[in-house]
């Protein structure tokens, strides 16, 4: 009785409410409020991944760079954002912008931008409706690169003076343009130069598209010097694409870490590269930059025909970063060392590369590289002592490779304990250490077995600064 009493109250408030606003005219609490539309951008290459907080409440949580976060709706009026950098040792508000005045049924774009240490917010508007079959915007946030010509073209035609939509330097946009959907190709130049620093190749544009262009640091960047300085992220209302330059072309490095394998020579397509030969164990070599497309890869003895792995196919793709880890018990003990057969002897682990360096923290990818290791949990300690900490990675099985893992910058034991066992009772399969990461570092840390040197330790850890 009393529970259908309160119903009854509550729907006869709710339609005392209802009542009072339709004799309200609209002019009060219950007339639409106006509103305002509001996007964000990560375009700061350095800075981590950020929360996006709106009048005091998280509205967006992880953006990475060169990531936007989707289209919302605020009041028109005064507002306040705040960006907080996701941090190992504690999150911090790094923009604070408070009375951000956004005007009713505009669009605005919340360029985060600039390196960590001098970042800002650009602020980019537009009419929230267009017309036409698409609408197209460019802005520059790319801190490093300079001012560009902006070439807005169909996809064969000749770049010249008369193809210049306009020019733009960093924290510079260009006013929207609309057009016809259809194919479409963009490049950038230097300004007053037609040689491109940056080309899409063809894309398409389909109707409705509203697309944000900006050109943001090209984070990729390995040993070549060949890359273009700028990526473009294309950010539309289906979300946003990072696109690279379609000829920026591929890199890749070697790591030995089979135990028993002598120094080891790479071979591509039947010809050997000359920047992976005579690698040692527990050894690594720079980038080698390679054209994007499929490979055939074989690894033989240093100095020798004998082919210790043969007719690996890896495909490399564009702009992308890789570390090529050799692994696995490559000589067979009981056939007087001679090579083990595939698939039983040495294998190639492809690891693709995140080099995106941020500014709080270092960055680090561990790897299990050690046939002769169990599957282990893994602790990433200051001290020796283990009792009282969690494992940072657990059930990590041979051959697995970790997602980066944000760090605070500082000396850390590496420690492995067969999978599932207790660090404060049970002794470790590996300890190694210490390893020095420093803010603004990208490490892949490789488990393996241990080197000669490193005796009587069983495991050793080979660390590679991306």
């Amino acid at each position: 009785m009393n529970m259908w009493i309160k119903m009854l109250s509550l729907i006869s408030i709710s339609l005392l409410i209802v009542a009072c606003d339709n004799n309200d005219n609209d002019t009060g609490a219950g007339a639409p409020q106006e509103k305002a539309y509001l996007r964000v951008l990560h375009a700061s290459a350095d800075t981590p991944s950020v929360n996006i907080w709106l009048n005091g409440e998280v509205a967006f949580e992880n953006v990475d760079f060169a990531d936007s976060t989707a289209v919302t709706s605020l009041p028109a009026g005064m507002n306040d954002l705040q960006v907080e950098g996701i941090i190992s040792s504690g999150n911090a508000v790094i923009i604070d912008a408070q009375d951000v005045e956004l005007t009713k049924d505009m669009l605005f774009d919340v360029v985060v931008l600039n390196t960590y240490s001098a970042i800002e917010p650009l602020i980019v508007s537009k009419d929230k409706d267009f017309d036409g079959e698409v609408r197209v915007q460019v802005v520059h946030a790319a801190s490093a690169a300079p001012e560009v010509d902006v070439h807005l073209t169909a996809p064969v035609e000749t770049l010249s003076v008369n193809t210049v939509w306009g020019s733009v330097a960093f924290k510079e946009s260009l006013d929207p343009i609309s057009l016809a959907a259809g194919s479409y190709r963009i490049r950038m130049t230097a300004k007053d130069d037609l040689t491109p620093l940056y080309d899409s190749g063809s894309f398409v544009l389909n109707t409705g598209a509203d697309v944000l262009i900006a050109a943001v640091t090209n984070t990729q960047m390995g040993d070549s010097v060949d890359k273009s300085p700028i990526a473009l992220s294309i950010v539309s209302d289906s979300g946003s694409t990072l696109a690279y330059s379609v000829d920026d072309g591929a890199e890749a490095s070697f790591v030995h870490s089979s135990s028993d394998a002598p120094a080891l020579d790479v071979y591509i397509q039947e010809l050997v590269l000359t920047a992976f030969t005579n690698v040692a164990f527990a050894s690594a070599t720079d980038y080698v930059a390679l054209e994007q497309r499929p490979y055939t890869f074989d690894v033989r003895i240093t100095g020798t025909l004998d082919e210790i792995i043969s007719n690996i196919d890896l495909v490399l793709q564009n702009s992308e970063l890789y570390t090529i880890v050799a692994v696995g018990d490559a000589l067979d003990e009981n056939a007087g060392d001679s090579i083990r057969p595939q698939p039983d002897g040495l294998e190639l682990l492809l690891l693709t590369d995140e080099p995106r360096s941020v500014a709080t923290d270092a960055r680090l990818r561990v790897v299990h590289g050690a046939f002769e290791a169990p599957t282990v949990d893994v602790y990433l300690t200051a001290t020796t002592d283990t009792s009282t900490a969690t494992a940072v990675i657990s059930d990590f099985k041979y051959k697995d490779s970790s997602a980066y893992l944000l760090m605070t910058q500082g000396s850390y034991f590496v420690t492995l304990y067969a999978a599932g066992s207790d660090p404060a009772m049970d002794d470790f399969a590996m300890q190694t250490g210490p390893i020095i990461l420093n803010n603004g570092g990208v490490y892949t840390a490789i488990a393996r077995a241990a080197t000669v040197a490193e005796s009587p330790a069983t495991f050793g850890v080979t660390v590679i600064a991306d």
